[in-house]
């Protein structure tokens, strides 16, 4: 809405997951060489076929039943 995607809940996924990894290298001393997401844009999920799962960095206007611009 507005051009402004509510995407606080992906946000908070991928710094909760930042601050384990951080904490694995300065407390565990894990040599992390790097993080990788499942996708680069969001994709319909193989398992379920929803689109509401969201993976990737890049938002896309989409939903369960194929209904949006399917703008990114």
């Amino acid at each position: 809405e507005n051009n402004f995607v509510n995407d606080t809940y992906r946000i908070n996924y991928l710094n909760d997951h930042f601050l384990e990894i951080k904490k694995a290298v300065e407390i565990d001393r894990v040599p992390v060489l790097g993080y990788t997401m499942w996708g680069g844009i969001d994709l319909v999920s193989l398992s379920t076929g929803e689109m509401k799962k969201r993976y990737g960095w890049v938002y896309v206007d989409m939903d369960d039943k194929g209904n949006g611009s399917k703008k990114r």
